[in-house]
């Protein structure tokens, strides 16, 4: 085990194979509980590595289908098929959104932007456009990838409309369990799987609330 010794403090015991010694860096009330912390991890993570799941996860994450805008002319079908980025889209010509939170609410990615843009496109200008607007980052002189300048405004009304609607179908989907917390899935005690199906509800509907705002206004 590993050991680390505070300033102030006596030293540390040398280690031994059958134990280690944790010592504290300020006083301990009888009966506070000690935690750890299992570090920046989304709910799912935490519901399969360790059993549980938090309902405020910071660090929750989920993806979303989002089908794309149907294309009123075939040939610019073909098109935009040919010219979104390979591995973007699945079998059924749909997109999965990274959905995630920041500090201060749900976190418009520069590929999140990037894929409401390709879905809402109808013109292979648009597509172009929204593509070039993504890779716009460039990256730092030690080949570090640097993030995108996507406008979350440049985003079309159909964009955000395509948005509701996937989120809608998303949340009819996925109704809350019943109140007494109880799990479909027997593996997971304590009601831990109803507590990361809300969670992920309380991302997606982030999400929605903007996209019926902004599809709203437009």
């Amino acid at each position: 085990a590993t050991t680390r010794t505070h300033p102030g403090l006596p030293p540390l015991p040398p280690p031994q194979d059958d134990h280690f010694v944790l010592r504290c860096e300020r006083p301990i009330q009888a009966g506070e509980p000690l935690t750890i912390s299992y570090g920046s991890k989304e709910n799912a993570e935490l519901l399969y590595g360790y059993g549980f799941a938090l309902r405020s996860n910071p660090s929750d994450a989920a993806l979303l289908r989002l089908p794309l805008a149907p294309a009123a002319d075939p040939t610019f079908g073909v098109q935009r098929a040919a010219l979104t980025p390979r591995g973007m889209l699945d079998e059924e010509d749909c997109f999965w959104l990274p959905l995630g939170w920041s500090c201060d609410g749900p976190r418009w990615a520069p590929l999140l932007l990037m894929m409401l843009r390709l879905a809402a496109a109808s013109s292979t200008a648009e597509l172009i456009a929204a593509m070039t607007a993504a890779a716009g980052g460039g990256g730092d002189e030690e080949g570090e990838e640097a993030e995108a300048d996507v406008d979350i405004d440049e985003v079309p009304a159909l964009g955000w409309s395509l948005l509701a609607e996937a989120c809608d179908a998303d949340l009819a989907g996925s109704a809350p369990q019943g109140a007494d917390g109880d799990d479909t899935v027997p593996y997971w005690p304590h009601g831990a799987a109803s507590v990361a199906s809300a969670a992920r509800r309380d991302l997606v509907l982030a999400y929605a609330e903007v996209a019926w705002r902004r599809r709203d206004a437009a």
